[in-house]
């Protein structure tokens, strides 16, 4: 989904970040879902457990990902 993205909207620090952004939030709603769903929680409880303590991590890996992402379509 993501590289998908990125080769239709353009390969510019802005939408490289809000494509991965868009695909990190994919997995955090499906995610979020399954473990609503198999552990019976609330939708508060969830999302303490299952985003907030990685939104930090992610958040730097996003922006590693997009200076690596750009920085190697410049090679190609």
């Amino acid at each position: 989904m993501i590289g998908f993205m990125i080769n239709k909207i353009g390969y510019r620090y802005v939408w490289i970040s809000i494509s991965m952004i868009v695909g990190i939030a994919a997995c955090y709603a499906l995610g979020t879902l399954w473990f609503i769903v198999s552990t019976h929680t609330g939708l508060a409880e969830a999302l303490m457990l299952c985003v907030v303590p990685f939104l930090i991590g992610d958040a730097i890996k996003i922006v590693i990902g997009t200076v690596l992402v750009k920085k190697l379509y410049m090679l190609v």
